[in-house]
């Protein structure tokens, strides 16, 4: 329920948004004051529309989603639904005010909202667990929701601009059209989650809760590290879209997929060579078995794949929405959600648990490679990434694949010298991408120049010829 109101329709809000609200800062302030004010009671009467629908749905929500649920179960959750009806309200205000502040580049306290509303829930539930049991957690969230949309607000730089105006503006239909790829894109997610989790559930005792935290870990590490990248680039894309600016917008992308590549493919393989260790520290303690590490840590040599891909194919959605190409997303989308759910269908009996990160690194480069071929044909240079960063990417995910690849076609010893071979491989190759990388970002984009750099530096120096 939280994750409905808040994940998907936020994020599709701030995205179908942006465009059109750079866009009319672009041409004047009067058009911006205009289209925000008509905005505000548009986003805040859908909001308090889908409050009352769940609301009023609950207990159809709960049989929908829960349909194994006994009797008292299933009433005690439709309580808990109608407790946290009022999120898709505060979602959406909160999403739009966020909006509104990446217009003007301010990203800090948005940033922030996720952290405040787990403070006020875990704040709710030490103080009123007592009293309200299970209650106190949805009514901490539903708290939390109402401060962190006050704080977004608060932080605007101009307040005035959202006084409300009724009517209707010409805008609103590039935002509806931009709504649906990235409402489609958000609920895929969801649907490719749920996918996994019915598959998972055939599976034996255990793997269903390790692919749960192998999950968390592999989509936690892409969060933290890289979805910054296309929040912050995607004002500075609608801006170059609007001004009809494409080289600049094709360089802007072309900075950004080298910063993504740049931390992204050390990350696949610093997770890959330390998933053990990493998860033992994190999860090791009561019924978390050290069999139960070694079981998430097989899921996640394949979910880890997944970083780097959703970066990029991230990065390349929010460019299409900067250019207005809601189809170009739209067919993007589904092909990679289409890719996702067959490879988990067709690939489940051969590799079991480690299918599920499978397909989603297939789905995400899937629609990352559509939506880089319906890019390279709308901007005027091509779209090349770090020319240092795709030379060890494919390399380094042939030795990704040893991981999950090789258990069935060798015998146990072989596979053991052959992961362990892969995990040097792995170190050395992070190191070498970092170096690579970092000579990019700082103007030193092909290994030799750096070679002779440091020759002309270090090595032997020449003998001056003798005075005659």
């Amino acid at each position: 329920m939280d994750g409905f109101s808040i994940s998907v329709l936020g994020l599709a809000v701030g995205v179908a948004f942006i465009p059109s609200l750079v866009a009319a800062l672009e041409r004047n302030e009067a058009a911006f004051r205009n289209l925000t004010g008509k905005a505000l009671p548009l986003v805040a009467g859908g909001g308090a529309a889908l409050a009352v629908a769940f609301y009023v749905l609950a207990p159809r929500l709960v049989a929908w989603f829960g349909p194994g649920f006994p009797p008292p179960t299933a009433a005690l959750a439709a309580s808990l639904v109608r407790d946290l009806a009022p999120l898709a309200f505060f979602g959406l205000l909160t999403a739009y005010f966020t909006a509104l502040s990446q217009v003007h580049r301010r990203f800090l306290v948005p940033a922030a909202v996720p952290a405040l509303i787990d403070l006020m829930a875990l704040a709710f539930l030490l103080a009123g667990e007592r009293a309200l049991g299970p209650h106190s957690a949805t009514l901490g969230v539903v708290a939390g929701s109402a401060v962190a949309t006050l704080a977004v607000f608060w932080s605007l730089p101009e307040k005035t601009a959202l006084l409300p105006r009724l009517g209707w503006d010409p805008a609103f239909w590039r935002v509806g059209a931009l709504f649906a790829p990235s409402f489609l894109g958000a609920t895929a997610t969801l649907v490719t989650q749920l996918v996994e989790r019915y598959l998972a559930s055939a599976l034996p005792t255990g793997l269903l809760a390790a692919l749960s935290f192998a999950t968390k870990v592999a989509l936690s590490t892409q969060l933290v590290l890289l979805s910054a990248f296309p929040i912050v680039l995607f004002p500075t894309f609608a801006t170059q879209a609007a001004a009809a600016d494409r080289p600049a917008l094709a360089r802007s992308l072309g900075r950004g997929i080298s910063l993504i590549l740049f931390l992204g493919l050390p990350t696949l393989v610093l997770l890959e060579a330390l998933r053990l260790p990493v998860l033992a520290l994190v999860f090791h303690r009561g019924a978390f078995t050290l069999n139960s590490v070694t079981v998430t840590a097989r899921i996640l040599s394949t979910y880890a794949l997944v970083i780097p891909a959703l970066g990029l194919s991230t990065l390349y959605l929010r460019a299409l929405y900067a250019l207005q190409e809601a189809g170009a997303a739209i067919w993007s989308i589904l092909l990679g959600t289409a890719v996702n759910v067959a490879a988990d269908f067709l690939l489940l009996p051969h590799f079991r648990e480690t299918t599920f990160g499978l397909g989603a690194a297939l789905g995400a480069a899937v629609t990352a490679v559509v939506a880089w071929w319906r890019l390279s044909r709308r901007l005027p240079t091509p779209l090349r990434p770090a020319a240092t960063g795709w030379r060890l990417a494919g390399p380094l995910s042939l030795l990704a694949l040893v991981e999950f690849g090789l258990p069935p076609l060798l015998p146990p010893f072989a596979y053991t010298a052959a992961a362990e071979a892969s995990r040097v491989l792995f170190l050395a190759g992070a190191g070498l991408l970092v170096y690579l990388g970092a000579g990019h970002l700082w103007g030193v984009e092909e290994v030799p120049a750096a070679i002779n750099y440091l020759k002309q530096l270090f090595g032997p120096k020449q003998a001056k010829p003798e005075q005659p």
